[in-house]
């Protein structure tokens, strides 16, 4: 079953992180391609943006020519990438720091300003009012300008320059507020080119002071790098296209109790204590998944064969009785080494057995199962043994031990293992892949990818671990899959 689109999201981020940089990526061919040759040019660019990630994904695969092919559009795609961004990135870079050198001017400008009206205003003193220097200057020099006329010319020039500059210098108090706030247009690159002088100094051996253009340069030239590797290869060093291809993951969710198979209770069952007895999953004793210790059916109450109220231990996962091939009924052929084997997980069949087991009573399912539902089970669950019960359950026969299942089932994996995996140290297979493989080499004789990843571990010794919330088998690879490497 294939997940939805948000639910691919949800269960790989790392594809949303990718598709962020790869329209990065593009966005650079097609700024570059617009500036040389106009639109046609700009989606050309784009063009060899997605026929690079592409090839990425398909390169590992291939073989032969079309390997090659696929990596020569890969560089094809590195060097153009490259090209534009160190185009684009260079202007707007330059673009930038030319703003910065515009605000830092525009500051110190109007700091400056401020500086020498406040330093002039401060020189000029506290003078006189201009209507009492103007009364005096009038009556000094109608008779004729001497030294005093001038003397008092010069203060009222003083006090007028003086009032002049109370009304400028809170207005240029407000322009240095609204200018940028911008000193030293360096100060932006200032621990780059410490970091950058340091690291020239090793290399060179002789003191190096960077500059802002050296800062420049060679940060468009890593930052290019790093996203024409990352939008280029992403693909290939993501798995994107595996990821984004795998099926919906079997979810299991937990139990709050008994699990009476695929047919539920009818609400009036539930209420009225008439609950039909059919097989359940085999008895448990332990506390449940829930903690609801009490759910479970003591080991004594789980014998095979006692009446109504206790649960024959070979019933499948869906609640039913199934039936199984006996050693002796198992072809001779699948004996030999390699041949297929048949692995029945459901118990022994035959006259004896099915005489044993009793016919699971249909379940009548119903549309809603309620909180109220779910305690009148348990409260049915919970009723005290009759003295006839727990005769019954105590003469029943004892059930033979069989193991003849469980070494069929774990002989199968080890065989798989044999045929399909090999040892690579440092590898990490996907579960979902290893599975999928024993699905098509066991075919209807697959058991559950549950089983298959509970079981498998435990047969080979194979190392199951979780990495980046998928898991993946340690230091195996699938056969195929290598065998095509060290063809390539």
């Amino acid at each position: 079953m294939q997940r939805s689109f948000a639910r691919k999201v949800q269960d790989h981020p790392i594809v949303v992180v990718w598709a962020m940089v790869w329209i990065v990526v593009a966005i650079l061919n097609f700024g570059a391609g617009m500036k040389t040759g106009g639109f046609a040019l700009a989606m050309a660019f784009v063009s060899i943006a997605m026929l690079g990630a592409y090839a990425s994904s398909e390169w590992e695969s291939a073989t032969g020519g079309r390997r090659v092919g696929l990596g020569v559009l890969i560089v094809l795609q590195l060097i153009l990438g490259q090209w534009a961004g160190w185009q684009t990135l260079g202007i707007n870079l330059s673009q930038g720091a030319t703003g910065l050198d515009t605000a830092a001017d525009t500051h110190n400008s109007a700091s400056d300003q401020l500086k020498k009206a406040k330093a002039e205003r401060e020189a000029l003193g506290t003078p006189r009012t201009i209507a009492a220097i103007e009364a005096d200057e009038h009556l000094e020099c109608e008779s004729g300008v001497g030294p005093k006329c001038t003397g008092l010319r010069k203060e009222l020039a003083d006090a007028q320059r003086a009032a002049d500059l109370d009304k400028d210098i809170p207005e240029l108090v407000a322009q240095l507020g609204n200018a940028p706030q911008l000193s030293d247009s360096n100060a932006p690159y200032s621990v780059a080119r410490a970091f950058g002088s340091a690291i020239g100094s090793i290399v060179s051996g002789k003191k190096v002071e960077a500059s802002r253009d050296d800062v420049i340069f060679w940060f468009e030239i890593f930052v290019t790098i790093v996203l024409e590797f990352v939008g280029t290869c992403g693909p290939w060093l993501f798995r994107i296209g595996e990821k984004w291809a795998d099926p919906e993951p079997v979810r299991v969710a937990a139990a709050d109790g008994w699990d009476f198979g695929p047919a539920r209770l009818t609400h009036q069952n539930l209420i009225q204590g008439e609950i039909p007895r059919s097989a359940p999953h085999a008895p448990r004793t332990e506390t449940g998944p829930m903690g609801h210790a009490d759910d479970f059916v003591p080991r004594g109450r789980a014998a095979q064969g006692s009446p109504a109220g206790s649960f024959p231990a070979s019933a499948g996962a869906d609640g039913l009785h199934r039936p199984q091939q006996t050693p002796a009924s198992i072809p001779s052929e699948q004996h030999q080494h390699g041949a297929p084997i048949t692995v029945n997980l459901y118990g022994p069949t035959g006259a004896p057995a099915a005489a044993a087991v009793q016919v699971p009573t249909p379940l009548v399912p119903i549309e809603d199962a309620t909180d109220s539902n779910v305690r009148a089970l348990r409260q049915v669950v919970r009723q005290p043994m009759t003295p006839a019960i727990e005769q019954s359950v105590r003469d029943a026969p004892q059930i033979p031990v069989d193991r003849t299942n469980l070494q069929n089932l774990l002989d199968s994996l080890i065989v798989f293992m044999a045929a399909e995996l090999v040892a690579q140290t440092g590898a990490w297979t996907e579960a979902s892949q290893v599975y999928g493989r024993y699905q098509e080499y066991a075919k209807d004789r697959a058991c559950a990818p549950e089983a298959f990843h509970t079981l498998f571990p435990a047969a080979t010794h194979v190392q199951l671990s979780e990495l980046g919330g998928v898991k993946h088998y340690a230091n195996v690879a699938l056969r195929r899959r290598a065998l095509a490497k060290e063809a390539s």
